[in-house]
């Protein structure tokens, strides 16, 4: 949870904030996700964006460190345009 509210911390501002941190629930005949004792964290914003995987950001920092904020922030972006034009 600790290295999770680190990268919270470095969204900032992006999609309005980091509302929440949680755990998802997984439904249907999958089992959840599960690596030992880790944790499957996400985030959902402030401007209602959400599921975005903790884990996947993380690597995405290591991989893209000059552009890693700006291509999730785009996410954020598209997903809530995409939810704007489901209404």
């Amino acid at each position: 949870m600790d290295e999770a509210k680190a990268i919270s911390a470095q969204l900032g501002s992006a999609g309005g904030g980091v509302r929440e941190i949680y755990i998802p629930e997984y439904d249907g005949p999958w089992a959840a996700p599960a690596m030992g004792d880790s944790k499957f964290y996400h985030f959902r914003f402030s401007n209602g964006a959400e599921g975005f995987n903790a884990g996947l950001i993380r690597t995405l920092m290591k991989q893209c460190p000059t552009t890693w904020l700006n291509m999730v922030s785009c996410e954020i972006g598209y997903q809530v345009k995409f939810m704007q034009q489901q209404q």
